[in-house]
């Protein structure tokens, strides 16, 4: 009832994504908020040096079907992924100032799911379609396979990374990190 893209990329990327979010007519919502305002935005600010850990993609005439849900443990709102049309898009990349080890990027969707009394819900057609066609253009733009691993993508600058320090996958495939 979900879909999801995984694969590595570093911040160098970041302008290459926004070029083609632009292209593509995909805007950006900051994935949190002090406010349950939906704001759509071109770029997202860089946090702590680095493109922002998350924010979601959308497209403006589906604007109407995104809600912000509370989250008193944190003070703020943050975009309900589940109901909304939106794409999750938690940029991965290195945390903390870590250069030595580099996580995972991914897309990700919520198609169809159940209301709070157990109804199935199903998504939009037309979103669902958008989505289908934007991880596809994505995937053709940007990833490329790399050395023995089957399962996992990477962008060239990524692997320009990996082949100038020598890095290997680790934690299930989830992060690659400098011996």
């Amino acid at each position: 009832m979900s879909a999801q893209l995984l694969f590595f990329s570093v911040a160098e990327d970041w302008p290459l994504f926004l070029e083609f979010f632009k292209q593509h007519g995909v805007k950006m919502i900051p994935f949190t908020s002090p406010t349950a305002e939906i704001s759509l935005m071109e770029d997202v600010p860089w946090e702590k040096g680095r493109p922002p850990f998350k924010v979601g993609l959308t497209r403006v005439d589906l604007i109407a079907n995104i809600t912000r849900e509370y989250r008193q443990q944190f003070d703020w709102y943050e975009l309900d992924t589940e109901t909304s049309s939106i794409v999750e898009f938690d940029t991965g990349g290195f945390y903390g100032g870590d250069k030595k080890k580099l996580h995972q990027a991914r897309f990700y969707t919520v198609n169809d799911y159940y209301a709070r009394r157990g109804e199935p819900v199903t998504k939009d057609e037309e979103f669902k379609k958008w989505v289908k066609s934007i991880y596809g253009k994505f995937k053709r733009t940007f990833l490329h396979k790399y050395g023995s691993t089957s399962f996992a993508t990477y962008t060239e600058n990524a692997i320009q990374w990996i082949e100038a320090n020598h890095a290997v996958l680790d934690g299930g495939a989830i992060s690659l990190s400098i011996p």
